[in-house]
């Protein structure tokens, strides 16, 4: 059985859990980075289309945003 990474939002009572690439911005987002950067970090470890993983990335920081457990900085 793999390891699941679940986050909860207080503010908002929910429970979110992530697979692996989730787990893997999560771990990433441990320290101030860009999405530029999240994106090229998770090209090298995982096979994706570049396009569609920036798409991924920013809906799913805009989701972890909305339940107030990352702040963006549009800089």
């Amino acid at each position: 059985m793999g390891t699941q990474t679940v986050l909860m939002s207080i503010d908002h009572g929910k429970y979110i859990g992530l697979d692996a690439v989730g787990t893997a911005i999560w771990q990433r987002l441990a320290e101030p980075v860009s999405v530029r950067d999240l994106c090229a970090q998770l090209m090298s470890a995982f096979t994706a289309d570049a396009a569609e993983l920036r798409r991924d990335v920013l809906a799913f920081l805009t989701r972890l945003h909305a339940y107030g457990l990352v702040d963006i900085d549009p800089a």
